[in-house]
């Protein structure tokens, strides 16, 4: 889970025992029932009653504490570091779990941002990963073929980052005339001068989309700080696909 709105996890109400139980990052914090748990940008806002004690039981009286608990945003959050003005990110839309095959969605490239779509990486010791030989996307589009001399033409690459620079290796990432190919990845470091290698430890990753100039072959002015992006909606597909050994 991922994001202020994941980290208060799950709420149990124990009827029985007339308390709340929250698990948060781990641990366990009990309130008592009648409490109201509210998450907003800043952290999340518990307001708890507190019982006053008297020799014949509860008075009825209560009391209202407010506490605040921040959750500060690292890197293990989907799309921290993302720069709005360059990237759409978006914590729901991701490719969790990652090891899985899935139908055709479709994505759409506007105003000019690369799409950038947070995934969690399994450690290669998970039974799913560890049965994974190889994956792919398998990219379609009706978008017509472009001109890499003259025009932006679709970009798909791998990342640690919200559209963050390629990762090294082999092949992780693709320049396309028409969004039509697969792009294949792998866990299995044997693998990895014939596709992507994507690493054996969990983590964080991206896939980014974007159309751009491609610089070996555009005639013009074409770099990292102008990549000749087009304002022209633009629609593709993606399938994932998963094979094992």
């Amino acid at each position: 889970m991922h994001g202020i709105n994941n980290f208060w996890m799950r709420c149990l109400i124990l009827v029985a025992l007339s308390v709340i139980v929250c698990s948060v990052a781990k641990a366990q914090v009990e309130y008592p029932v009648g409490t109201v748990i509210e998450v907003i940008d800043q952290g999340v806002v518990v307001t708890a009653p507190e019982k006053v004690a008297s020799t014949g039981g509860n008075s009825g009286t209560t009391t209202t504490t407010t506490t605040t608990t921040n959750h500060t945003p690292d890197s293990s959050d989907y799309c921290y570091g993302a720069d709005y003005s360059l990237v759409d990110c978006d914590q729901s839309r991701n490719f969790d779990p990652w090891i899985a095959s899935t139908g055709e969605r479709p994505y759409w490239i506007r105003n000019r941002l690369t799409v950038a779509i947070p995934f969690t990486l399994p450690s290669r010791q998970d039974q799913s990963a560890s049965r994974a030989k190889y994956g792919y996307f398998q990219i379609t589009s009706s978008e017509r073929r472009r001109d890499r001399s003259s025009e932006d033409i679709f970009h798909v690459w791998f990342s640690d980052e919200p559209n963050g620079a390629p990762i090294g290796g082999t092949k992780c990432e693709m320049w396309m005339e028409r969004a039509r190919g697969n792009l294949y990845w792998t866990q299995d470091k044997t693998l990895g001068n014939q596709v992507c290698f994507l690493g054996a430890e969990e983590k964080v990753m991206y896939a980014n989309f974007e159309t751009a100039c491609y610089p070996p072959r555009y005639s013009g002015d074409c770099s990292e700080t102008n990549k000749q992006k087009s304002y022209r909606t633009f629609q593709f597909d993606v399938a994932r696909y998963a094979r094992g050994y």
